[in-house]
This record gives structure tokens, C-alpha cells and sequence, in this order.
């Protein structure tokens, strides 16, 4: 249960005699984490090519280029880029290259390249933001070529690294003391690489595109330690965000790392039979996760086709992708909605236990204030509250993301006569939870992993990165963080029957606080957080319920390995209607512990669920969460001090009769 202020928790035992009140933000947000709004500023004739981009404290843009035609290394400097820019103002450097890359720390810029003539790595440094450059330095004979790699970036202002590839080996090279060390060769492999990047965020993280050692093509990431996830001066290994079968068509180069708010990639993916594409794709990292973690969302394709990819770079409220032609900004979104004061009525619906939720929220629209209402995918977060000694205070829900909307008008005489006074027309908004969300995604491709491979908290957090969603705990079994079975998700199957086939095996529910779905332990032991009662004064009022009590379903179960059984029943039950029994032979359990955590968790889940099936009609408890333990007096409907777990909650708000109230479904603690 939420915590509430002792004003608050006062008012909410005075209802129905206190002021209830509703608040509900819009954020341009998908799952955890905020959608940037792109805009094309510019769009040039230049050929695509090698291209990189960077942004110095004085927020200019410079963008380097190499021409396709001539192979001439050019830059283009704008100040105080935005969508009146002149933009494509290209300034020769007077060198000949191949592969480019730059980065800016304060007023501080470099640019590497690869030299056609001779086949050097150099360099080109300012110190003014690109004002005026220094001569080029070079930093030796790479016997460079078209077929190799540049990435670059600083940490601070005395430390800076660049990166090379030749084609299937990773070279860096540090700036540390004023110096830059010699090269050495990174400790990973793979048997060609077509693209890398790199971004400092206490490690230097990296991505890495091409085909590895079994011919499959992909895009992977790694990191070279500085102290954070890693220690200093050592390579992590490869972890993949895509992995193709040799046999599927398709190819990735040029990926492109930034951090504006989190972590953010783009990248190139190729089809190279039938219907063919060079096509932009993008991922970003979950606000909570670390860069080793190798949480991603699924990539998402970028309405831009190139064959050398984009460059991603931020400075201050925007960020920035620009490739050769093409200049895009996209605002970092930093404040919400407020339509509370437009709030006329509002159903939500957390039913975990019949794993969906939604809202449906109506606001008033007259004089056509949400005509042009275009929000479709943001979040939604709605919060409850009373009118307090202290004023109005809330408590937030859960986010919702939007789905649809519809405009209505009001209904003709008599029934106006019940309509807010004042509002002539309404728009009803449409939003569902995160099972929804993670039924729409589907696996590109099988994942599959081998016993002892992860625990089921693990596979649980992958599946949720996909779509963007944080994943956390308050409590977890010991089946959930002592188990690692083998599963795999089929091409084609969705986050949904996924999660719900690893949750099936553990004890654990799942509840969602915010934009986080959080993991709950439910044992028989767990206390009671809050009292509900028939007689006002007493308790939170209790309206009316129904509390039914019913066979447990199953009450015996038996896990199977392939030597062994364990069990576990529930006697009184078997005694009573004999015995339900559910045989389990998969996952393949391979060790007696994990088969008895799952039968005893399979006996909990049948005690806490099916057994007890009732509801109870209250006011609004606005800190309540599904799966609580709550203590119930209904002396009417036959109940003294009985405890309940919570399975569901419908919370109800209409303003045109003044009304609150809440729904909750009842089964045993």
C-alpha cells in the first residue's frame, strides 16, 4: 500500500463527507521512457556518405562530411541551430578521406579521418568550437580504406578516446595527460565489422555492427572499463541487441551512441533480397539500467533511408540527428499536461489477477478546447486525492497509454438536465496497462535460453526492456531469484504469453506503480496494511459486499524431474472434496529444491486466487494496490476482522453527480 499523510488519511476515513479529487497529466512518454518529437529542419542534395556530427558548449552543430565524389573532408558549422538555419554551408578542410568521425567537450573539438592518399589515421583539433582549426596531426600509418571504422568521444575536458576498426578488429587509443597513447587491440572478435560507436557515461560504452563468428549478422554491444561497470582498461563482452541467422537477409552498419536522457542508438539496417531497403532504426537503454545490463527496447524503424547512417548528438532541451542531407531535431520532452480541471468523469480498472487494466477518462470540451487533441501513445497518469486540512492532496496510480479517443456531444432533453453545468461537449479517452502493451509485442526472432543461463527475475527483466518498461521488486520468492530453467520465446509469440508462462512457475504477482511494474512476493504470513468497517467512524466505510468462499483449484500438485517428484497438498481441502490434481513436467527441473519451490507455489497461487472469490464496495482508498492485505468488518454481510487480499480494483469519479467510489475484489491472504 502507498503511504499517506496523516491529513490525508483523515480525510480519506471522513468520506463520504470529504471532497474528493481527481488529477490526470499527459506525458509524451512510451513505456518508461520519453518519446523524442522529431522535425526535419533540412534537407539537402548531399550524397550519402561518411558522415558524424557533434555539438560544442556553445550549442553550435558542426557536421562533417566526406564527399562521395571527390572524397573531400568538409565540415558545416551553423550557430544556434534551429528551423530558420541556413544549413549545407560546407567549408573545405583540404584533405582527401575515407571513414570520419568528431566529438566537441566545452569549447574543445576534434575530427579524425582516414586518409585516402596514404591510409593514416589523423586528427584535427580547435579549441574555439570550430572557429578555426589547428593543422592536422598524424596519429600513424593505419593502412586505412573505405572499408574502415571511426568513433570518437571525450570524458572530460583532459581525457578523450578514438576508436578504429580495419575492417574486423577494434583498435583505441586514448588522450590522458596530454598525450595520446599507442594503439592496442580490443579482446573481443568478430569476423567483420561494419560500424562502431562510442559514448562516455563512466565507462566507454560502445556499440559494434557487422557478422560475427558464425556468419550472422547483428549489431552488439560492449564496453571498455573506466572504474564503473568494469575495471579500467578492460573490454566486456559482447552482448547482442539483434542477431540475424546467416540465411536471413539483412545487414547493419553504422550505429551512432548518445545519452540525452538515456541511453539512445540508431542504426542502419539493410534488406538485401526482394524488397529491398537501407532504413534507419533506433533503440534507447530503461532509466534505471546500466549500460552492461544491455537493456534495450525492441528497435523501432526511422521514417529516413541511408547506407552510412546517422549521427545522434544533444545539447540542452533538443537532440539532434543529421546525416550528410538531412538535419533533424527532436525535442526532449520535459513537462506535462494538466487536464484535471477539465476531469468529468473517470473509470480505472486494475485487474492484475485477469491480467489487464485500463482507464477510460472524459474531459470536457467545450468551445473545442481538445478538438486538435493528438496524443496517441503518450502516457496517461492519473492520481486520487481528498480536499485535506492542508489542501488538496494526491496519491498517483499508474500510467495508462493511449489508445483512441471519441468526441460526444451531450444528450438532448430531458437527460441535459444531468449534464455539468456549462459543458457542452466531451472527448472520452481511451488507455490500457502494460499487459496490453506487451501483448502487441511479438519476437522478431526465437530467444532461448539454456538452463542455469538466468534466474526467472532475469528473462522477466529482458522481456520487459522490449517494450521499454522498467522492472523492479519490492519482494520476490525464492523460485523467482533461485530458479534458472531453460525457455524460449518462438518467433512470432508475444511479451504477454511470455510473461505470463515464467510468472506461472513462482508464487510472485506482478503490480505496476507509475511507469514501473514491480514484482510482489504474496506469502500466507504477509500482515494486514489497512481496516475496512460496516459502521462509519470505525474504519474506511464499507458499502456493501459479497464474500463467497469456494474449492481450491488445484489442491494437489506434483512437479516432475527426470529422476525425481516433489509435492505439496493441501489436506483439509483434499479431505473435504478430495483431491484436484495438477501434474507439472515442465520446465525440466533438474534439481529437487527448485521442483518443491514450484509446487508450494503452485498450492499458494490456488489459496490467495481462486478460493475465495467476493468484492466490497468502499470510498475511495486512494494509497490501495492490488495485492494488498486488508482487514474487513461488514457485520451486515457476516464479516468480523476478516482479512482479504486484494486481486482488483474499478475506481469510479463522475463529477455530474458529485460521485466516488471503488471496487474491490476479494480472494484469501
Amino acid at each position: 500500500m502507498k503511504s499517506l499523510t496523516a491529513t490525508l488519511l483523515a480525510a480519506q476515513q471522513n468520506a463520504p463527507f470529504s471532497v474528493p479529487i481527481v488529477r490526470a497529466e499527459i506525458f509524451n512518454r512510451v513505456g518508461s521512457v520519453s518519446r523524442i518529437s522529431w522535425e526535419l529542419l533540412d534537407e539537402g542534395a548531399e550524397a550519402d556518405y561518411f558522415n558524424s556530427s557533434c555539438m560544442p558548449s556553445n550549442g553550435s552543430l558542426i557536421r562533417v562530411r566526406t564527399v562521395l565524389a571527390t572524397d573531400a573532408l568538409k565540415y558545416d558549422l551553423v550557430e544556434d541551430p534551429d528551423a530558420e538555419s541556413s544549413y549545407g554551408n560546407w567549408s573545405d578542410f583540404g584533405h582527401d578521406a575515407y571513414a570520419n568521425a568528431c566529438c566537441a567537450y566545452g569549447t574543445n573539438v576534434l575530427v579524425f579521418f582516414i586518409d585516402k592518399d596514404d591510409g593514416h589515421l589523423y586528427r584535427i583539433e580547435s579549441d574555439d568550437s570550430g572557429d578555426t582549426w589547428d593543422a592536422r596531426v598524424d596519429m600513424g600509418d593505419v593502412s586505412g580504406d573505405a572499408t574502415f571504422r571511426l568513433a570518437c568521444c571525450w570524458k572530460d575536458a583532459d581525457e578523450a578516446i578514438v576508436l578504429y576498426s580495419n575492417g574486423s578488429t577494434i583498435y583505441r587509443s586514448r588522450l590522458s595527460s596530454g598525450s595520446w597513447e599507442a594503439f592496442s587491440v580490443w579482446s573481443n572478435s568478430l569476423a567483420s565489422i561494419s560500424g562502431i560507436t562510442v559514448y562516455y557515461a563512466g565507462d566507454w560504452n560502445v556499440f559494434v555492427t557487422g557478422i560475427d563468428g558464425d556468419s550472422q549478422d547483428g549489431i552488439w554491444a560492449t564496453l571498455y572499463g573506466d572504474g564503473y561497470s568494469a575495471a579500467v582498461g578492460s573490454w566486456s563482452s559482447l552482448q547482442d541487441l539483434i542477431v540475424r541467422d546467416s540465411a536471413d537477409p539483412y545487414t547493419y552498419a553504422f550505429p551512432t551512441l548518445c545519452y540525452p536522457d538515456v541511453f539512445r542508438v540508431f542504426f542502419v539496417e539493410a534488406r538485401t533480397q526482394s524488397t529491398t531497403y537501407n532504413r534507419l532504426y533506433f533503440s534507447h537503454s530503461l532509466p534505471a539500467a546500466d549500460y552492461i545490463s544491455n537493456l534495450w527496447r525492441e528497435p523501432v524503424p526511422f521514417n529516413h533511408s541511408c547506407e552510412y547512417g546517422a549521427s545522434l548528438v544533444y545539447r540542452g532541451s533538443y537532440a539532434w540527428l543529421t546525416t550528410n542531407s538531412h538535419v533533424y531535431r527532436g525535442s526532449l520532452p520535459v513537462s506535462a499536461i494538466d487536464v484535471s480541471s477539465d476531469i468529468v468523469s473517470l473509470t480505472q480498472r486494475q485487474l492484475p489477477v485477469n491480467y489487464s487494466s485500463y482507464l477510460r477518462l472524459e474531459l470536457d470540451n467545450t468551445g473545442g478546447k481538445y478538438n486538435d487533441f493528438d496524443k496517441l501513445g503518450q502516457a496517461i497518469y492519473p492520481a486520487f486525492g481528498y480536499h485535506t486540512s492542508a489542501g488538496d492532496e494526491y496519491v498517483a496510480s499508474q500510467i495508462f497509454w493511449i489508445t483512441g479517443w471519441e468526441f460526444r456531444s451531450p444528450p438532448w432533453f430531458p437527460l441535459r438536465a444531468i449534464w455539468p453545468q456549462g459543458v457542452e461537449g466531451t472527448i472520452v479517452i481511451y488507455a490500457e496497462d502494460f499487459w496490453s502493451v506487451l501483448h502487441r509485442w511479438k519476437a522478431r526472432r526465437p530467444f532461448e535460453w539454456e538452463a542455469d543461463d538466468m534466474n526467472i527475475f532475469q528473462m522477466l527483466s529482458f522481456i520487459f526492456s522490449k517494450v521499454g518498461l522498467e522492472f523492479s521488486s519490492f519482494s520476490a520468492s525464492s523460485a523467482m531469484v533461485n530458479t534458472y530453467p531453460a525457455f524460449k520465446i518462438p518467433e512470432g509469440y508475444n511479451g504477454k504469453w511470455a510473461v505470463k508462462k515464467l510468472m506461472s512457475w513462482v508464487q510472485d504477482q506482478l503490480l505496476q506503480l507509475g511507469d514501473t511494474v514491480y514484482l510482489k512476493n504474496i506469502p500466507s504470513t504477509e500482515a494486514s496494511c489497512y481496516t475496512y468497517d460496516s459502521v462509519f467512524g470505525n474504519a474506511t466505510i464499507v458499502y456493501r459486499g459479497h464474500y463467497g468462499t469456494h474449492r481450491m483449484s488445484p489442491n494437489r500438485v506434483e512437479v516432475y524431474g527426470d529422476t525425481f517428484m516433489a509435492e505439496d497438498q493441501e489436506w483439509p481441502e483434499i479431505e473435504d472434496y478430495y483431491d484436484d490434481l495438477k501434474r507439472i513436467t515442465t520446465p525440466d527441473y533438474d534439481s529437487v529444491g527448485d521442483a518443491t519451490l514450484r509446487a508450494s507455489g503452485e498450492i499458494r497461487k490456488a489459496e490467495s486466487i481462486p478460493k475465495v472469490k467476493g468484492w466490497m464496495q468502499t470510498v475511495w482508498n486512494v494509497g490501495q494496490d492490488p495485492w494488498d492485505v486488508v482487514t474487513v468488518t461488514d457485520v451486515p454481510g457476516g464479516i468480523t476482522s476478516r482479512d482479504f487480499r486484494i486481486l482488483g480494483i474499478y475506481t469510479y469519479y463522475d463529477a455530474r453527480i458529485g460521485s466516488q467510489l471503488q471496487k474491490h475484489l476479494l480472494g484469501e491472504p
